[in-house]
């Protein structure tokens, strides 16, 4: 008890020395702040603002003095007048808050002219006036105005209404010197002490709650304290009797012990000595490592041990008997911190051959459960290109194989069909991320293809490294197709669905109109001179009756030989049925079909009718849908049939910008639909000469290869052909360049236009062999200039759009290898990117430029330019197989490249910048003028304008980025 009271004393003292005193010292400190710091500052403060009031109240009030010194100066007034009128304003003028704080006026004399308060002083001289102090206020202000103008002036004087109550009184006054008079107010010092005194008061109570708070906290700080103390003391006695128990539990333990202490062993168990033959005292005079034959390995585990290993720790090893002879053994160590020290606890096992026994005959039961699932299970050794060391029937199944000898040869990177995913998976198993059913494809050992669901997890190896992977493999080959017919079919379903949803406004067409006495012949030549298909018949009084289509000119008058002079009362159909304007089409389809009619007349909100919507119409909007555009061009047999079907892709567009259809599907269904056109002409001119004397393939660059296509999209695209022999290459170089040609020329006549630049197939720089490609992207990737890659960007955008895929995806990979790890080729890269600057100035301003045709512009597609140059740089940075700016962009989000913001930022701009841009680009049409992507910001709306700065702002944010990425710096 003694001792106890002892050791409570000691916590006491060093509690009192470390948080009470502290925190008694922190608490005086405060209060010392308070009142000398902050209440006088606080003071000062108010005291300077409540004369910067006067001053400015004083200020104001002359200015009516000014004001009306002015109407005497304009002969409005005289100047008693003026004076008198002045006095009267002045002397009404109150203040504060209980509207009792004046101003008062006397001259240079100084004599009193009004005093709100003391009426009895007005018309006296003041020579000789003075405060209780003695002090001749009055005159001290005439003295302040003649040296000054203006000035501050303190006396004594009555407060407010009170004459009995006199206080220190500051006022700011101010001459006027053309009536030469003195305008002044104050204010009463008393006032600011209040409220220094009610500051005062509120920090006191507040110090006070906060010493009290203290006091608590303090309190229940000691009681914890003393509370702990009181149970660490029973728990050391009870641990002191533990020790002892549990030492002699360790030394008839089954395993041996040994603890280290600051890396010398401290204790042991006699299990070890009895393990490896030595005695009790043999064995206290070695060190842990002259029983342990793998040195190297432990004392890696006792440097790393702060920051890499992760304990327990648990390996194989042998330990040195001393006959010195090896013994297998499992250790497994644990790290402790006894009474300050680091150490180490380090248990050792005997094996046994009976749990390798066990161990055996579970990994037989494991491997009969996984040969009889349908999942593919294996599992690879990672330092040999992923050896297969165990794959189960199903595996075996899905990539090809029939027994376990045919696997011994097969590696897991090997069977990765595209370089580039082959490379991300690489780059995730470099750096120990687990793959969670990632789909890649895969070339069977049969050599087909196939889309595979493949996983991996890490698993410790022997060595205590990640040496191995365990794997899932599933073929998702059909369900992948079902996916993307699914989605196409969703995606048509989801157009034709806001198709139908749309205001019949949209397919309206202006209706000709005529009375009941109009003759039949008249109302035909109205309807022809109105290019009109039917008219409306109203009464005198303009109420329409009925409706006369072009139908009915063939039931009612051709048939029934009707004379044409009669009106057109005798054929019209009535009663006229008609629909408002904000009813949508499939109500107009369904009323037609209920009705049988051929048209649906629409009533405005006047209740008005000068529109008409036809089937015939409904019709041609539901044909021009992507997916019956594309049964067309199947269908089609010359290239006239595919030019109409061009031509009616901007109405569609139009249609579905109109029905709010996103950028991202536009863009997707015009790509979609330029594919198939290329497709079907590459057919047409293959129709026309012999056939291709080795396999070739036509690519598309550029913005058709990322299917971002607009309405001023011109040709870019290219052919490459298989090796052929020395001597008939000449021969194969003019066939290819001849269906380059007719190629070219088709398209052409379809509606894309020859590029300026004669990117194209037909040209014999962009139609090559294989290998004559490959040496042209080695040149552009080693030895080009920054200025030479700017010229080449838009080949590294490459798609194939017909003949043997295979060789642009050989072309594919082979640029992946050659740019991996090329800094000077990515830095030149970059510097493209950065060259191109959006367009607003520093001040927030559009910066534009004026052509011939076009004044005050900033041309859109340079800024687009911007993002796709972005997406591309990363994209062939990180081996991202993708070429739409889109689908990059939300891949290298999933790889981690972009954040989420940023990739958001960067998808929402490009979308918000591609639908400006073909709206501006259908304008054009819509008005019979070639497309552009210039735009005037003053053609654009606020909400537009501020928008478009936006993005220009943040992309060139972005650029930072890029230059630090790439360069090193920000520029």
């Amino acid at each position: 008890m003694f001792k106890k009271n002892i050791e409570m004393n000691k916590i006491w003292s060093k509690f009192s020395f470390n948080i009470i005193i502290p925190a008694t010292l922190s608490l005086l400190l405060f209060v010392l702040v308070i009142f000398l710091l902050i209440i006088p500052y606080f003071e000062q403060s108010i005291l300077e603002r409540k004369k910067e009031m006067i001053k400015e109240l004083t200020n104001s009030a002359g200015s009516i003095l000014v004001a009306l010194d002015q109407e005497v100066k304009d002969s409005i007034l005289t100047i008693e007048a003026a004076q008198n009128e002045a006095v009267n304003v002045v002397k009404n003028l109150k203040y504060g808050q209980e509207l009792k704080d004046y101003f008062w006026i006397t001259d240079m004399q100084p004599m009193m002219i009004i005093h709100p308060y003391r009426p009895e002083m007005k018309g006296k001289d003041l020579k000789e006036y003075a405060d209780p102090n003695g002090k001749k206020l009055f005159v001290e202000c005439v003295n302040r105005v003649k040296s000054n103008g203006e000035g501050f002036v303190d006396y004594m004087w009555q407060y407010k209404e009170d004459s009995t109550h006199i206080v220190p009184k500051l006022s700011y006054v101010k001459g006027f010197k053309n009536w030469g008079w003195i305008i002044g107010t104050g204010i009463y010092l008393e006032d600011v002490k209040e409220q220094i005194k009610g500051l005062t008061n509120r920090l006191l109570i507040i110090s006070l709650i906060i010493s009290f708070i203290i006091g608590l906290i303090l309190f229940y700080l000691v009681r914890i304290n003393i509370l702990t103390e009181n149970k660490r003391l029973i728990i050391s006695d009870r641990l002191n009797d533990a020790y002892n128990k549990y030492k002699v539990l360790v030394e008839a333990s089954t395993e041996g012990i040994i603890v280290i202490l600051d890396n010398e062993k401290v204790y042991y168990n006699l299990y070890v000595a009895n393990l490896l033959g030595y005695s009790d005292e043999e064995f206290e005079t070695l060190s842990i490592y002259d029983i342990l034959s793998e040195k190297e390995k432990f004392s890696e585990v006792l440097i790393n041990s702060g920051t890499e290993i992760k304990f327990p720790k648990n390996f194989d090893t042998n330990l040195i008997k001393k006959n010195g002879e090896l013994h297998e053994a499992f250790i497994s160590v644990s790290k402790i911190n006894f009474h300050g020290k680091d150490g180490f606890i380090i248990a050792i096992k005997d094996i046994n051959p009976y749990i390798e026994q066990q161990l055996g005959e579970n990994i037989e039961k494991f491997k009969a459960i996984t040969n009889n699932i349908d999942i593919g299970i294996f599992r690879i050794n990672l330092g040999n290109k992923g050896r297969f060391v165990e794959i189960n029937n199903a595996a075996k199944k899905i990539i090809g194989g029939q027994n376990e000898f045919e696997f011994e040869a097969v590696y897991f990177m090997d069977l990765f069909y595209n370089i580039i995913e082959k490379k991300e998976i690489e780059t995730q198993i470099r750096f120990h991320k687990n793959i969670d059913k990632q789909i890649v494809r895969i070339k069977k050992l049969d050599g087909s293809i196939i889309n595979a669901m493949i996983s991996l997890f890490f698993i410790n190896g022997n060595e205590g490294n990640d040496n191995f992977c365990d794997g899932i493999i599933q073929d998702v080959t059909a369900q992948k197709k079902l996916e993307n017919e699914k989605d196409a079919i969703s995606e048509e379903l989801m157009l034709a669905n806001l198709f139908m949803t749309q205001s019949i406004k949209l397919l309206a067409r202006k209706i000709s109109s005529c009375n009941t006495e109009t003759s039949i012949q008249s109302a035909v030549n109205k309807m022809v001179k109105d290019d009109s298909e039917a008219i409306i018949v109203h009464l005198d009084n303009n109420s329409p009756v009925g409706i006369i289509t072009c139908s009915d000119f063939g039931e009612r008058i051709i048939i029934n030989e009707t004379d044409l002079k009669q009106s057109v009362a005798k054929i019209m159909s009535a009663p006229l049925i008609s629909l408002p304007e904000n009813a949508m089409l499939f109500e107009a389809l369904l009323l037609m079909r209920e009705k049988k009619l051929s048209h649906i007349c629409i009533q405005n909100p006047n209740g008005e009718i000068s529109e008409i919507v036809s089937i015939k119409d409904l019709a041609i909007g539901q044909s021009r849908m992507p997916a019956m555009l594309i049964q067309r061009i199947k269908a089609a047999t010359t290239i006239e049939a595919l030019k109409d079907i061009y031509i009616s892709i901007p109405v569609q567009n139009n249609l579905l910008i109109e029905i709010g259809a996103k950028a991202d599907i536009i863009t997707r269904i015009n790509s979609n639909l330029s594919d198939e056109i290329c497709i079907r002409v590459v057919e047409i001119a293959l129709a026309g000469i012999e056939k291709p004397p080795v396999d070739f393939a036509f690519i598309a660059l550029g913005s058709v290869a990322r299917g971002e296509q607009t309405f001023l999209t011109d040709q870019d695209n290219a052919l490459i052909y298989n090796e052929v022999p020395e001597n008939q290459k000449d021969n194969v170089k003019r066939y290819f360049l001849e269906l380059g040609s007719r190629i070219n020329q088709k398209l052409h006549e379809v509606g894309y236009n020859y590029c300026h630049g004669e990117v194209m197939a037909r040209n014999p720089k962009w139609c090559l062999s294989i290998s004559e490609w490959k040496q042209q992207f080695k040149d552009w990737i080693i030895n080009s200039s920054p200025h030479d890659l700017m010229e080449a960007s838009i080949f590294f955008d490459i798609r194939n759009i017909a003949g043997k895929f295979e060789l642009g995806k050989e072309l594919g990979n082979y640029i992946g290898q050659l740019v991996e790890n090329k800094d000077i080729f990515f830095y030149h890269l970059a510097e493209n990117v950065l060259s191109i600057k959006p367009p607003i100035s520093f001040f927030g301003n559009f910066i534009v430029e004026s052509t011939k045709e076009n004044k005050s512009v900033f041309d859109i597609k340079k800024v687009m330019m911007l993002v796709t140059g972005i997406a591309r740089l990363y994209s062939l940075k990180h081996n991202v197989n993708e070429t739409s700016t889109l689908q990059r962009l939300k891949k290298l989000n999933n790889l981690g490249i972009f954040a989420d913001e940023q990739a958001k930022m960067l998808t929402d701009n490009f979308n918000y910048l591609m639908l400006m841009r073909l709206n501006h680009q259908l304008d054009a049409i819509k008005k019979h003028k070639e497309p552009d992507n210039l735009i005037n910001p003053k053609s654009l709306n606020e909400i537009e304008r501020t928008t478009l700065k936006k993005i220009f702002l943040q992309l060139s944010d972005f650029q930072a980025k890029i230059s630090l990425d790439f360069k090193g710096t920000i520029s």
